[in-house]
């Protein structure tokens, strides 16, 4: 473990040196333009955006390093990516999160705006038939996905699952449109459509 400590240490060392580096060319080529320039240290506009560059450029470069074999199954290392680092992730949460979410647009399958749904966050397993949510684009940064997935700041769509099958001992759903996607990217399940007369809704 020493040479793996040492090398990311080097590297821990070279993110903060560009970070800094990147925050400086934002701020003399690109931020002076914003009208919230003079505002930028309460917005941290600035500094999330240095954020998000170093970890596309990281993923990009990790991509870009792949053997043509690695990167032919770019999607399953992605999907193996997500699974082993939401388990990661999740091992801290003690608690099943179930959530009632006002849709306030009109979306697919209700005919109008302002439905509500009750929804159990992050669920360990889904059936067919369920109705899922899932991001409206799968994300290029698979950093920011496993991240937001759990804070749930993604926006989503809503899908039935026609079809759950495993693949490379990965699991997919087949959804009614004919999409297929890993369940690693399920935001949620619905539990139920709620009436506007629910009980549930009384704090609505």
């Amino acid at each position: 473990m020493g040479n793996l400590k040492e090398g990311l240490d080097e590297f821990q060392f070279l993110c903060e040196e560009y970070y800094s580096r990147i925050m400086h060319i934002l701020d003399e080529e690109y931020c002076w333009k914003c009208p919230q320039h003079s505002n930028k240290e309460k917005t941290y506009c600035q500094k999330v955006e240095a954020w998000i560059s170093i970890n596309l450029a990281l993923e990009k470069g990790i991509k870009e390093s792949m053997p043509g074999e690695d990167e032919a199954n770019l999607d399953l290392m992605v999907v193996k990516y997500l699974e082993k680092n939401n388990n990661k992730l999740q091992r801290t949460l003690k608690y099943d999160e179930v959530s009632i979410i006002k849709i306030k647009e009109k979306i697919k399958p209700f005919k109008d705006d302002n439905n509500f749904v009750l929804v159990r966050k992050n669920p360990s397993s889904v059936k067919v038939q369920d109705m899922v949510l899932l991001p409206q684009e799968c994300p290029l940064s698979t950093y920011w996905f496993s991240r937001m997935k759990l804070v749930g700041g993604i926006p989503f769509k809503l899908a039935r699952i026609n079809e759950i099958f495993t693949k490379n001992s990965f699991r997919y759903i087949k959804l009614d449109d004919g999409t297929t996607i890993s369940t690693e990217f399920i935001l949620g399940v619905v539990l139920k459509i709620l009436d506007h007369d629910d009980p549930l809704l009384v704090y609505f």
